[in-house]
């Protein structure tokens, strides 16, 4: 027997998830972004019975994970979340770089910008500031270079932005694949250029973190893989070449070394108005929209989505496959419309 379950569920030991993986013969998991079984088994699931189960499953073969490197269109459409606006084009501040979870590469960058003094002309928020940095996911202690103890500059930032309510509509949040909060937009779009930081440091796929700044208008700059904007750009996107050397920065091997250099240039551009910032890389802006949203009408169900109504799969599956076919109706219509 065939069964399709998602990763929320697996992570949560629901009820319909267990009954699933107890029984089936070969398991499909709709899973989320760059998460994987290896990896999710270690950091989340605690029932021991159902981690059995997928152990068992593992060895034989019998478990296929949908996630970004099988199905990298997952991610777009974990991006939408409304019908996207223009940018007003009139920014109060040059950057904007929300952090929701602790990641030293994150970390790293935050420190850069506010030493820089590059936060008293942007939003910069950091979540997770209560945690011990000793029990952090970087395994290290974390030392302020002036004193010991934790850093005090991620306490005076805030933990995160409130989602605009334009993007809060319960329809377009992904249930039991994950939870995603709505995005800032109304904080995107009082700044001239986005900093995205993507959760990996080393990793070069494109999660719904950069896509929601496409997809939004946003102008950007990534922080992750080194090559990450080479490969982005060689799929057709563009980047503000106008405004930034990327051969300085984007295939550094070190991570330290990339988020220096970014830094560099992100303070030679703050010599310029957020006005003058904005209108420098805003050019690519709306070429980058117009081809994902084209790339998102184009996108295709794989079959372990389209197979859900007919098969033996847990409820959140079939909320997964409904989502799905709402979203792709709303771009369609979208883009329709535009």
């Amino acid at each position: 027997m065939n069964g399709t379950v998602t990763q929320w569920e697996l992570q949560n030991a629901s009820p319909g998830a267990q009954e699933i993986v107890q029984h089936c013969d070969h398991l499909t998991v709709l899973g989320y972004s760059e998460v994987e079984f290896p990896d999710f088994e270690q950091r989340f699931q605690a029932h021991p019975t159902l981690r059995t189960h997928m152990r068992d499953l593992l060895a034989r073969g019998a478990v296929d994970w949908h996630h970004n490197d099988v199905w990298p269109d997952f991610d777009k459409l974990l991006a939408w979340r409304g019908t996207p606006v223009a940018h007003p084009g009139k920014p109060e501040y040059h950057y904007v770089c929300q952090n929701l979870n602790h990641r030293m590469h994150r970390y790293e960058l935050v420190r850069h910008l506010v030493r820089s003094g590059l936060a008293n002309t942007s939003q910069i928020s950091y979540g997770n500031q209560a945690i011990p940095w000793e029990d952090c996911q970087c395994g290290r202690i974390h030392w302020d270079e002036d004193a010991r103890g934790k850093d005090p500059v991620i306490n005076t930032l805030p933990i995160w932005f409130e989602p605009d309510p334009r993007y809060s509509d319960s329809r377009w949040c992904w249930h039991q694949t994950v939870e995603l909060f709505g995005p800032p937009v109304n904080v995107w779009h009082q700044t001239a250029l986005s900093i995205v930081t993507e959760t990996s440091k080393s990793d070069t796929r494109v999660t719904e973190k950069t896509w929601q700044a496409v997809l939004y208008n946003q102008p950007f700059v990534s922080v992750n893989g080194a090559g990450w904007h080479s490969k982005f750009e060689s799929q057709g996107y563009r980047l503000s070449h106008n405004a930034f050397n990327y051969a300085e920065f984007d295939g550094l091997p070190r991570s330290k070394d990339r988020i220096a250099a970014l830094v560099i240039q992100l303070e030679q551009l703050s010599r310029l108005s957020p006005q003058e910032l904005y209108d420098s890389v805003s050019i690519s802006a709306q070429h980058n929209h117009e081809l994902l949203i084209r790339s998102m009408c184009e996108i295709q169900l794989p079959k372990a989505v389209k197979r859900i109504p007919r098969a033996n799969s847990s409820p959140a599956a079939k909320i997964f496959y409904e989502r799905a076919n709402s979203v792709l109706q709303a771009v369609n219509e979208y883009a329709r419309s535009s």
